[in-house]
């Protein structure tokens, strides 16, 4: 696997915030077949993604997805997490996803960039104007980053095809996506983790559109552009979505959440009042 890496143009720096959050959704609570939505999955479940003991990472359930061919999915498959409090400028998000795709799943796009996959959404200050997605999408050829946040039309805007080798099928797969929030190019930061092994680096492009933009919420798929190929099922389990740094580090000495369990770095004590 390659490891796609834009110029380093800004220093590192990380900062822990008094409103870090982090969602864990582990799909072991739910009913079996039931709508997978509440505190252990999805804020909004779609319809058709429930509680599943066919397959799970770890622990007894995870999730299953189901799209009929022809359909785009839209409110039918994968499903929403909205954030406890909105991230903006300078915070950072880490998003880690395992996946499972059968072997006989078509990933099939019809001429679209890739399958929408884990999509975070970004909006004005106050969340009454959409202002585009930060994505991970799924190719015939690899993964792929996408961006919103340079020009209102997907084509126009910074899009990194063929991250990688093709998504293997038939095994869990896990991919994180972390983003350091910034309007301005040069402070932004993308990272994307396949299986625990940084494949791409972006430290180039700004993250936001305006220094008051915000990041409010998380897509799990969303919609198929020109509609599923075949009617399939896809799955997925431990879903992490976390604004407070974790204490794992890659072979880099990034911080991600990596595969397995997470653990955060403390935040630094209060100093003493004299």
């Amino acid at each position: 696997m390659k490891l796609t890496k834009l110029a380093l143009v800004s220093g590192l720096l990380f900062s822990v915030h008094a409103h870090a959050w982090t969602i864990n959704a582990d799909f072991n609570s739910g009913a079996l077949g039931a709508k997978a939505q509440g505190s252990d999955a999805f804020t909004e479940g779609f319809r058709d993604s429930k509680y599943t003991n066919k397959r799970s990472a770890s622990g007894k359930q995870g999730l299953e997805m189901w799209i009929e061919e022809g359909n785009d999915g839209f409110g039918e498959w994968g499903g929403k997490f909205i954030f406890p409090t909105k991230l903006q400028n300078g915070d950072e998000i880490w998003y880690r996803v395992y996946l499972y795709f059968p072997d006989s799943f078509s990933f099939d796009k019809g001429g679209a960039p890739g399958l929408k996959t884990m999509r975070i959404g970004t909006a004005n200050s106050n969340s009454t104007k959409r202002e585009g997605h930060l994505d991970i999408l799924i190719g015939t050829d690899g993964l792929v980053i996408g961006s919103e946040q340079e020009n209102g039309f997907y084509e126009n805007n910074p899009n990194w095809r063929d991250v990688g080798d093709p998504l293997a099928r038939g095994s869990w797969q896990v991919i994180e996506h972390y983003i350091k929030f910034s309007a301005t190019p040069g402070k932004g930061i993308r990272r994307m983790w396949r299986n625990g092994v940084l494949e791409f680096e972006d430290t180039v492009t700004a993250t936001l559109k305006t220094a008051t933009s915000v990041a409010d919420y998380a897509f799990l798929f969303s919609y198929w552009n020109n509609n599923a190929p075949k009617s399939q099922y896809a799955y997925a389990d431990e879903i992490i979505l976390t604004s407070n740094r974790p204490s794992n580090t890659d072979s880099n000495g990034n911080h991600f959440v990596g595969v397995g369990d997470i653990s955060f770095i403390a935040p630094p004590n209060p100093p003493a009042l004299k």
